[in-house]
C-alpha cells in the first residue's frame, strides 16, 4: 500500500534522523536509497515477540536501491 505525500515526508525526516544519531542504525545499501528517495510503502506486517504482537512493515524506496524495516519500541530495525 502506497503512502501518502504527507506520510512520506513524515516517514522520510524520520528515517534521516536516525541516519544523524550516535548510533547510525543504516548500512551502505539503506543509506544509498535515503539518497535517492523515491517513495515508503506498507509492504507487510512482523510479529515483534511470542504474545503475536505485529508491528508494520515498511519499504524504502530509493533510485537505484531499497530496505525494508521495522520500528519497535521507537527503534528501527533492518530487516531486508
Amino acid at each position: 500500500m502506497f503512502l501518502t505525500e504527507e506520510q512520506n515526508k513524515k516517514g522520510y525526516n524520520w528515517l534521516m534522523k536516525q541516519c544523524k544519531g550516535k548510533h547510525n542504525p543504516f548500512g551502505y545499501r539503506e543509506q544509498e536509497a535515503l539518497a535517492s528517495f523515491k517513495y515508503l510503502k506498507l509492504v507487510g506486517w512482523y510479529c515483534t515477540n511470542p504474545s503475536k504482537h505485529y508491528e508494520p512493515v515498511y519499504r524504502c524506496v530509493g533510485v537505484k536501491s531499497s530496505f525494508e524495516y521495522v520500528v519497535c519500541g521507537g527503534q528501527i530495525r533492518v530487516i531486508g
